[in-house]
């Protein structure tokens, strides 16, 4: 679990771009990513990336995610 950056519906509604898991490390999680429900998610809206979550993303296959745009 990452560090709790803004509330999931603060992150949810603020502007957002898509990056490559690779260029992730520290920005915020704007969406959750996850494959098909039910599933869990890896990180959740409003949290900071770290790099255990980025590991766990590419072993799922996960290429890109939308972070909080700075």
């Amino acid at each position: 679990v990452g560090p709790t950056r803004l509330t999931p519906r603060q992150a949810l509604f603020a502007p957002r771009e898509q990056v490559a898991v690779e260029d992730a490390l520290g920005r915020v999680l704007a969406d959750v990513q996850v494959s098909c429900p039910p599933a869990v998610p890896i990180a959740v809206c409003g949290e900071a990336l770290t790099a255990q979550a980025l590991a766990a993303f590419r072993y799922y296959g996960v290429e890109l995610v939308w972070v909080v745009r700075r």
